[in-house]
């Protein structure tokens, strides 16, 4: 059974400075609220080709 502090292991997020950014500040609250908080990893996912729809699909939407 895993505890609130072991749950995550990484936190996968758009290669976009300001989200990133974000991230990471909530990694920062979460361990100043519960100090045993391990930090996860921070995965950032970059697309290198126009047809992963799953990419595609993300820029759209943060464009809207």
């Amino acid at each position: 059974m895993h505890s609130f502090v072991d749950a995550v292991d990484c936190i996968d997020c758009a290669a976009d400075a300001s989200v990133v950014g974000a991230v990471n500040e909530g990694i920062d609250v979460a361990a100043s609220i519960i100090p045993a908080v391990q930090r996860p990893w921070v995965m950032v996912s970059v697309n290198d080709d126009c047809r992963d729809l799953h990419f595609r699909k993300a820029g759209n939407d943060m464009l809207q």
